[in-house]
């Protein structure tokens, strides 16, 4: 979620090697501060945070209409686990 990591095929090539379940890159279009602070720092020109990753076996979900900006995804987690089909993880974890 709002992962400030390069969108870079081999490094996600590698992090689905290791997991063993479903591997879900949660990104917002509106996360205007991930966006800046990457281009800023000439680090690459997306993150997986706020654009799709074009790897087989990653799943992408846009969470642009529930996350406007980087700040928000801490309110909104709940919200984007049941939207990705974690939520029931997510409530074990939280009783």
């Amino acid at each position: 979620m709002g992962a400030p990591v390069s969108c870079s095929e081999s490094s996600w090539v590698k992090a689905r090697k290791v997991v063993a379940g479903r591997l879900v890159n949660c990104y917002s279009k509106k996360d205007w501060v991930l966006s800046l602070m990457y281009r800023y720092h000439k680090l690459v020109t997306n993150a997986a945070g706020i654009a799709p990753v074009h790897v087989c076996g990653i799943e992408n979900v846009d969470v642009s209409e529930l996350v406007p900006g980087h700040q928000h995804y801490a309110t909104k987690i709940k919200d984007i686990l049941l939207l990705v089909g974690l939520e029931d993880s997510y409530l074990k974890m939280n009783k």
